[in-house]
């Protein structure tokens, strides 16, 4: 409106005023006006606010000013029940002038565009913050010096949730965050005696919430993530439910992160369809995670590309497209054990790609073969990879190099595409009809299976046809077996296998230097180093009266022999059973954990 619109003075019993961009005229204070006896709900925009100078507004619980008019003149406004205030504007001068002693939730922004003219707004909040002590909520998004926002914090003690708006990592320091922390330096301007013990800001908070306009690439990022990470440990150690949140005005719309405390290992069981990425810290991996709904399929854009650790739980369904992957230099881990893996058919890998020289850890659901087949993996230590997407002829395709690699679990046809010569601990599922075939030509050729010391065997095929025995005589040094037998169809675990670990009596042995080791070897013997047994879901009641003798043959006869088993367990129905040998005989004691066995990558 160009005009004015004196209407202020004819409402009589208002309760809620919302008006924008009303052209009200000019008052002389202490002008009579009904509405400021009734009025609970005020909400302004581009509106004068004279009108409100030398006014007691009794009833006004809540109050929102957004761009206001001609508030230069405000001089005093009394607000005695307000509990919610919003200010939005360039001059926050006026807000010195409203006295507010029931505040409890406050939002203030102010658009000043450097952090000096920032700072002088910011003071202007001194008599709320000093006055307002049962402020518990506060919203601030104005630019200013990290250590006068300091000091301003530490003149409201009750506060609960912070939210803070800033424009980049820049706005505020490493060293402001750590004020959170008890016993951190101060970030404050006020000088504390030596040795004197520092409380952290707002000592009660429960809620942190950060939204960062721009995310620049850069050290600073990194460093306060972990600042972060150390801030949440505090934290949590005195309030359990405390919570730091992370946004960002670029990127996908609408993300919100959480911040969790540093750990030794990404949580492998955060929930279904949760993104989480990892930055190393001195105090192990400070993760931050978001649920996949929030991505929209767009993921977490460059936001985070110097993250090290990259974890993914979820259902297979999640489609993760691997060129997403390329702009990251660093990642040590990537855990997607709930997504598939994609790769466009006309998708031309770099040769200097980042992922095939940094990670250690790859665990994927699904993978397309023309991501591995020809590729040197030359820092993968731990490998798994559980679906079969595709046929594969392991005498066709090129193999997948993984020099370093010790652990891993997989299908037995993936392993026949594996030069792995320094593999230790395999777990591994026979997927194949000819798996003994498979295991004679191209598994026993390309790895080199005299290191291996523990054999996890989780399954296999229906049609498989398995000799465990022929297995178990190419790995010399074994000293942990574990064997899951199918819940359906047939299965390995005869006699004749439990009778091929017990020694011949009475054979002539003979001692043979290994080559790989120099120790010796024990022929004759099946799996000589042995020490470890375990056999998963197998009903032992009803097999135990026709296995019990070859059984008490295992666990004595090897003992006399010189290959003691230190431990034979059985594990079903949600119990753990060890065979322990008593004089000549053998005793079954039920033992903890209860839990399937699976290799720890």
């Amino acid at each position: 409106m160009d005009n004015h619109v004196d209407v202020l003075p004819h409402l009589q019993r208002l309760e809620t005023f919302e008006a924008r961009h009303l052209c009200i005229p000019k008052y002389p204070p202490g002008t009579h006006l009904p509405l400021v006896q009734t009025l609970r709900v005020l909400q302004l925009r581009c509106v004068s606010i004279q009108w409100m100078t030398g006014q007691v507004l009794p009833a006004l619980e809540k109050c929102s000013i957004i761009f206001p008019h001609h508030s230069d003149t405000i001089w005093s406004v009394n607000l005695p029940s307000c509990t919610l205030l919003e200010y939005d504007s360039n001059q926050l001068g006026p807000l010195s002038h409203f006295h507010l002693p029931s505040l409890a939730g406050l939002e203030v922004r102010c658009g000043q565009w450097s952090v000096v003219r920032g700072s002088l707004q910011l003071v202007a909040l001194y008599p709320i913050f000093s006055t307002a002590r049962c402020l518990t909520c506060l919203h601030l998004q104005v630019q200013c010096h990290g250590k006068l926002l300091a000091f301003m914090l530490r003149l409201v003690p009750s506060l609960e949730e912070l939210w803070l708006g800033l424009t980049s990592p820049h706005a505020l320091s490493k060293a402001f965050f750590k004020s959170f922390i008890s016993g951190a330096p101060s970030a404050c301007m006020m000088i504390w005696p030596a040795r004197q013990t520092i409380a952290p800001l707002c000592r009660g908070l429960k809620r942190l919430f950060l939204h960062y306009r721009r995310w620049f690439r850069g050290l600073e990022k990194s460093r306060l993530i972990l600042a972060f990470g150390d801030i949440v440990a505090a934290r949590q150690q005195e309030e359990s439910d405390f919570s730091l949140r992370l946004s960002f005005g670029e990127g996908p719309k609408e993300q919100i992160w959480k911040v969790h405390a540093p750990v030794g290992r990404i949580n492998p069981h955060l929930g279904d369809g949760i993104i989480c990425i990892g930055f190393p810290s001195p105090h192990g991996i400070v993760p931050i995670s978001i649920s996949a709904a929030q991505t929209h399929d767009s993921f977490f854009s460059p936001l985070f590309m110097e993250s090290e650790y990259l974890q993914i739980s979820g259902y297979p369904s999640i489609h993760f497209p691997v060129e997403l992957l390329f702009p990251f230099h660093n990642l040590r881990e990537l855990r997607i054990a709930g997504a598939s893996l994609t790769i466009q058919p006309n998708t031309q890998l770099p040769s200097n790609l980042s992922l095939f020289h940094t990670l250690k850890v790859l665990h994927v659901h699904q993978i397309q073969t023309s991501f591995l087949a020809g590729q040197i993996f030359h820092k993968l230590e731990s490998f798994r990879y559980w679906s079969k997407v595709e046929d594969r002829d392991p005498s066709q395709g090129l193999l997948t190099e993984i020099p370093v690699c010790t652990k891993l679990d997989v299908d037995l046809s993936v392993l026949a595409t594996l030069k792995v010569p320094q593999i230790c601990e395999l777990g591994l599922y026979f997927d194949h009809p000819e798996s003994n075939l498979i295991w004679e030509m191209h598994v026993v050729f390309n790895a080199n299976l005299s290191r291996l010391k523990l054999l996890h065997m989780w399954g296999w095929d229906l049609s498989a046809k398995i000799d465990l025995i022929q297995i178990l005589r190419a790995l010399p040094a074994l000293e942990t077996l574990i064997i899951f037998k199918p819940y359906r169809g047939r299965t390995a675990l005869s006699v004749d296998f439990f009778r091929a670990l017990v020694p011949i009596l009475g054979a002539h042995v003979t001692s043979e230097p290994s080559q790989s080791t120099g120790e010796s070897l024990i022929s004759g013997v099946l799996c000589p180093r042995l020490e470890s047994l375990q056999i998963e879901n197998i009903d032992l009641p009803k097999v135990w009266a026709k296995l019990m003798p070859v059984l008490k043959d295992i666990v004595t006869v090897r003992a006399d022999h010189g290959y003691p088993l230190k431990s034979f367990t059985w594990l079903d129905s949600g119990k753990k059973w060890e065979l322990i040998r008593r004089d000549e005989s053998i005793q079954m004691k039920e033992v903890p954990p209860n839990e399937w066995f699976e290799l720890n990558i």
